[in-house]
């Protein structure tokens, strides 16, 4: 059977709050209150990566309509399923080494909006 993606969370980082209220994150009235969950998690960069091409859901503190912007910023021309699967594999492949501010591109890092998501 394979892992959810709170699993893995948990795997890679220990306790993780989602845990506790998955449907914290997915009910349309509480985004800031699940936001500020996010804010404290050890995995919120990595747990953003993951939840990127997802259409409902706060991942890594963002909604869903700043996550599609966020994609089309960090992975300009790609589809939505292409980028989340390139998103994906920097999350599980590079643990604790992700610099979202890195991957933006050159002319990204000037826009203050995509430089402080970026900085989660």
């Amino acid at each position: 059977m394979a892992m959810t993606w709170v699993e893995i969370l948990e795997d890679q980082s220990g306790d993780v709050a989602c845990r506790y209220d998955p449907e914290l994150w997915f009910n349309d009235h509480q985004i800031p209150q699940a936001a500020r969950f996010c804010r404290e998690c050890p995995v919120q960069l990595r747990c953003l990566l993951l939840g990127l091409d997802e259409d409902h859901g706060v991942w890594g503190g963002l909604a869903t309509r700043r996550r599609r912007w966020l994609r089309q910023e960090v992975f300009p021309g790609d589809t939505p399923k292409r980028a989340g699967e390139r998103a994906r594999e920097i999350a599980l492949s590079r643990g604790d080494d992700i610099d979202l501010l890195e991957m933006l591109p050159a002319g990204g890092r000037g826009n203050a909006q995509l430089v402080s998501i970026a900085k989660v």
